[in-house]
Protein backbone atom coordinates (compact mmCIF):
# COMPACT_ATOMS: atom_id res chain seq x y z
CA UNK A 1 0.00 0.00 0.00
CA UNK A 2 1.17 3.31 -0.70
CA UNK A 3 0.59 5.77 2.66
CA UNK A 4 1.22 8.86 0.62
CA UNK A 5 -2.42 7.99 -1.38
CA UNK A 6 -3.65 6.38 1.37
CA UNK A 7 -3.72 9.71 3.48
CA UNK A 8 -4.46 11.70 0.46
CA UNK A 9 -7.63 9.79 -0.52
CA UNK A 10 -8.48 10.63 3.58
CA UNK A 11 -7.43 14.57 3.21
CA UNK A 12 -10.30 17.32 3.75
CA UNK A 13 -9.21 19.18 0.73
CA UNK A 14 -8.36 16.72 -2.11
CA UNK A 15 -12.17 15.09 -1.30
CA UNK A 16 -13.64 18.88 -1.85
CA UNK A 17 -11.27 19.25 -5.14
CA UNK A 18 -12.44 15.85 -6.54
CA UNK A 19 -16.17 16.24 -5.32
CA UNK A 20 -16.43 19.76 -6.78
CA UNK A 21 -14.05 19.54 -9.48
CA UNK A 22 -14.04 16.32 -11.32
CA UNK A 23 -17.31 16.41 -12.98
CA UNK A 24 -16.62 19.67 -14.26
CA UNK A 25 -13.49 18.70 -15.42
CA UNK A 26 -14.63 15.66 -17.44
CA UNK A 27 -17.42 17.75 -18.96
CA UNK A 28 -15.00 19.66 -19.95
CA UNK A 29 -12.77 17.16 -21.35
CA UNK A 30 -16.21 15.63 -23.29
CA UNK A 31 -17.21 18.66 -24.77
CA UNK A 32 -13.20 19.58 -25.65
CA UNK A 33 -13.51 16.12 -27.67
CA UNK A 34 -16.66 16.56 -29.12
CA UNK A 35 -17.42 15.45 -32.70
CA UNK A 36 -18.01 18.51 -35.09
CA UNK A 37 -21.08 16.55 -36.93
CA UNK A 38 -22.62 13.76 -34.85
CA UNK A 39 -22.08 15.78 -31.57
CA UNK A 40 -20.50 12.49 -30.57
CA UNK A 41 -17.53 11.98 -27.77
CA UNK A 42 -14.17 10.69 -29.36
CA UNK A 43 -12.80 7.74 -27.52
CA UNK A 44 -9.64 10.18 -27.32
CA UNK A 45 -11.36 11.82 -24.30
CA UNK A 46 -10.06 8.70 -22.15
CA UNK A 47 -6.25 9.98 -22.30
CA UNK A 48 -7.56 13.59 -21.52
CA UNK A 49 -9.17 12.06 -18.29
CA UNK A 50 -6.28 10.83 -17.17
CA UNK A 51 -4.18 13.90 -17.80
CA UNK A 52 -6.75 15.41 -15.47
CA UNK A 53 -6.27 12.71 -12.68
CA UNK A 54 -2.48 13.09 -13.46
CA UNK A 55 -2.72 16.62 -13.13
CA UNK A 56 -4.62 16.78 -9.97
CA UNK A 57 -2.07 14.56 -7.69
CA UNK A 58 0.71 16.67 -9.13
CA UNK A 59 -1.54 19.57 -7.93
CA UNK A 60 -2.05 18.03 -4.55
CA UNK A 61 0.99 16.06 -3.94
CA UNK A 62 3.94 18.42 -5.76
CA UNK A 63 6.59 17.67 -7.78
CA UNK A 64 9.33 16.39 -4.97
CA UNK A 65 6.70 13.32 -4.58
CA UNK A 66 5.78 12.73 -7.85
CA UNK A 67 7.60 11.40 -11.04
CA UNK A 68 6.26 10.35 -14.27
CA UNK A 69 8.25 7.15 -16.13
CA UNK A 70 10.07 7.41 -19.28
CA UNK A 71 8.69 5.95 -22.53
CA UNK A 72 6.52 3.12 -22.60
CA UNK A 73 6.05 1.29 -19.30
CA UNK A 74 3.71 -1.75 -18.37
CA UNK A 75 1.04 -0.53 -16.07
CA UNK A 76 3.06 2.47 -14.77
CA UNK A 77 1.40 5.87 -15.17
CA UNK A 78 3.27 7.65 -12.60
CA UNK A 79 5.50 6.89 -9.48
CA UNK A 80 4.05 8.80 -5.85
CA UNK A 81 6.85 8.22 -3.70
CA UNK A 82 8.76 6.19 -5.70
CA UNK A 83 5.87 3.33 -6.16
CA UNK A 84 3.96 2.72 -9.29
CA UNK A 85 0.19 3.86 -9.95
CA UNK A 86 -2.12 3.00 -12.92
CA UNK A 87 -5.14 5.47 -13.80
CA UNK A 88 -8.05 4.77 -15.08
CA UNK A 89 -11.05 6.26 -15.89
CA UNK A 90 -14.65 4.30 -17.06
CA UNK A 91 -18.03 4.98 -17.50
CA UNK A 92 -20.08 3.62 -14.55
CA UNK A 93 -19.76 -0.02 -14.17
CA UNK A 94 -17.95 -0.57 -17.06
CA UNK A 95 -15.36 -2.86 -17.60
CA UNK A 96 -11.87 -1.62 -16.84
CA UNK A 97 -8.90 -2.62 -19.49
CA UNK A 98 -5.98 -4.59 -18.04
CA UNK A 99 -3.94 -4.68 -21.20
CA UNK A 100 -3.82 -3.75 -24.45
CA UNK A 101 -2.53 -6.62 -26.72
CA UNK A 102 -0.48 -6.06 -30.20
CA UNK A 103 -3.05 -8.30 -31.79
CA UNK A 104 -5.55 -10.74 -31.59
CA UNK A 105 -2.83 -13.74 -31.25
CA UNK A 106 -1.19 -12.24 -28.38
CA UNK A 107 -4.08 -12.31 -25.97
CA UNK A 108 -3.99 -15.94 -24.37
CA UNK A 109 0.18 -15.01 -24.09
CA UNK A 110 -0.50 -11.72 -22.27
CA UNK A 111 -3.19 -13.07 -20.21
CA UNK A 112 -0.64 -16.00 -19.10
CA UNK A 113 1.79 -13.58 -18.47
CA UNK A 114 -0.33 -11.29 -16.70
CA UNK A 115 0.99 -9.38 -13.10
CA UNK A 116 -0.08 -6.80 -11.01
CA UNK A 117 2.79 -4.33 -10.91
CA UNK A 118 1.09 -1.67 -9.54
CA UNK A 119 -1.43 0.12 -7.59
CA UNK A 120 -4.90 1.19 -9.05
CA UNK A 121 -6.53 4.75 -9.22
CA UNK A 122 -10.16 4.18 -11.02
CA UNK A 123 -12.66 7.06 -11.57
CA UNK A 124 -15.72 5.62 -12.44
CA UNK A 125 -18.55 8.36 -14.06
CA UNK A 126 -22.36 8.02 -13.49
CA UNK A 127 -24.05 10.84 -14.65
CA UNK A 128 -26.91 12.16 -12.96
CA UNK A 129 -26.39 10.52 -9.67
CA UNK A 130 -23.93 10.16 -6.76
CA UNK A 131 -22.02 6.99 -6.17
CA UNK A 132 -19.30 5.43 -5.00
CA UNK A 133 -16.70 6.81 -7.83
CA UNK A 134 -13.03 7.47 -6.89
CA UNK A 135 -10.91 4.24 -6.00
CA UNK A 136 -7.56 3.51 -4.70
CA UNK A 137 -6.18 0.12 -4.83
CA UNK A 138 -3.65 -1.34 -3.94
CA UNK A 139 -1.61 -3.94 -6.02
CA UNK A 140 -1.80 -5.84 -2.91
CA UNK A 141 -5.28 -6.42 -2.93
CA UNK A 142 -5.49 -6.74 -6.74
CA UNK A 143 -2.95 -9.79 -6.25
CA UNK A 144 -5.18 -11.12 -3.40
CA UNK A 145 -8.35 -10.83 -4.93
CA UNK A 146 -6.98 -12.56 -8.62
CA UNK A 147 -5.86 -15.24 -6.17
CA UNK A 148 -9.54 -15.87 -5.16
CA UNK A 149 -10.74 -15.64 -9.03
CA UNK A 150 -8.49 -17.80 -11.10
CA UNK A 151 -10.50 -15.94 -14.23
CA UNK A 152 -9.76 -12.49 -13.20
CA UNK A 153 -9.18 -11.56 -16.97
CA UNK A 154 -11.44 -11.68 -19.71
CA UNK A 155 -10.45 -11.29 -23.49
CA UNK A 156 -13.40 -10.01 -25.52
CA UNK A 157 -14.20 -11.60 -29.19
CA UNK A 158 -14.06 -10.03 -32.11
CA UNK A 159 -12.42 -8.82 -35.10
CA UNK A 160 -9.49 -6.45 -34.35
CA UNK A 161 -10.29 -6.48 -30.19
CA UNK A 162 -7.53 -6.60 -28.74
CA UNK A 163 -8.48 -5.52 -25.37
CA UNK A 164 -7.97 -7.37 -22.05
CA UNK A 165 -10.41 -6.71 -19.21
CA UNK A 166 -11.21 -7.24 -15.91
CA UNK A 167 -14.74 -8.62 -14.95
CA UNK A 168 -17.38 -6.23 -13.16
CA UNK A 169 -17.50 -8.97 -10.20
CA UNK A 170 -13.11 -8.59 -9.93
CA UNK A 171 -13.05 -4.85 -10.08
CA UNK A 172 -16.15 -5.08 -7.18
CA UNK A 173 -14.44 -6.74 -4.46
CA UNK A 174 -11.00 -4.76 -5.23
CA UNK A 175 -12.92 -1.78 -4.91
CA UNK A 176 -14.94 -3.14 -1.72
CA UNK A 177 -11.69 -4.86 0.10
CA UNK A 178 -11.13 -2.93 3.52
CA UNK A 179 -7.77 -2.03 2.21
CA UNK A 180 -8.76 0.08 -0.65
CA UNK A 181 -10.50 4.27 -0.43
CA UNK A 182 -13.16 5.31 -2.50
CA UNK A 183 -14.57 9.01 -2.28
CA UNK A 184 -18.53 9.35 -3.09
CA UNK A 185 -19.25 11.82 -5.79
CA UNK A 186 -22.21 13.74 -7.07
CA UNK A 187 -22.09 13.79 -10.83
CA UNK A 188 -24.19 16.20 -11.70
CA UNK A 189 -23.78 18.25 -15.16
CA UNK A 190 -23.12 22.15 -15.39
CA UNK A 191 -24.95 24.70 -17.10
CA UNK A 192 -21.81 26.17 -18.87
CA UNK A 193 -21.19 26.77 -22.26
CA UNK A 194 -17.87 25.05 -22.33
CA UNK A 195 -15.72 25.63 -25.78
CA UNK A 196 -16.17 23.38 -28.61
CA UNK A 197 -13.07 22.26 -30.45
CA UNK A 198 -14.57 24.35 -33.42
CA UNK A 199 -14.83 27.35 -30.85
CA UNK A 200 -11.58 26.86 -29.90
CA UNK A 201 -10.11 26.91 -33.17
CA UNK A 202 -12.39 29.76 -34.57
CA UNK A 203 -10.71 31.68 -32.18
CA UNK A 204 -7.55 30.75 -32.45
CA UNK A 205 -8.12 32.10 -36.42
CA UNK A 206 -10.15 35.05 -35.51
CA UNK A 207 -7.53 36.47 -32.73
CA UNK A 208 -5.12 35.13 -34.44
CA UNK A 209 -3.08 33.74 -31.43
CA UNK A 210 -0.47 32.13 -34.15
CA UNK A 211 1.41 35.06 -33.98
CA UNK A 212 2.27 34.57 -30.13
CA UNK A 213 4.35 31.51 -31.11
CA UNK A 214 6.60 33.01 -34.20
CA UNK A 215 9.78 34.33 -33.41
CA UNK A 216 10.17 38.09 -33.02
CA UNK A 217 11.23 39.54 -36.08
Amino acid sequence: MNDIIRDLMRRPRFIEEVRMGLPAAFQKAEVAHRRPRSNVTGQEVGITRESIMLALLRHQLGDSQIEFPDGQTSQQDVLIGGRPLEVKTVTGNGQVTAVWTVDNESVRDAIDRFRFESDMLVARIFWGKEAESLFYIPSEVLSSVAGDNPDFLRSATGTNNRGIKFPHRFMLAAQQHPDSESISINWQRLDYPFPTPLDLWQNFWLNREYLRYLPSP
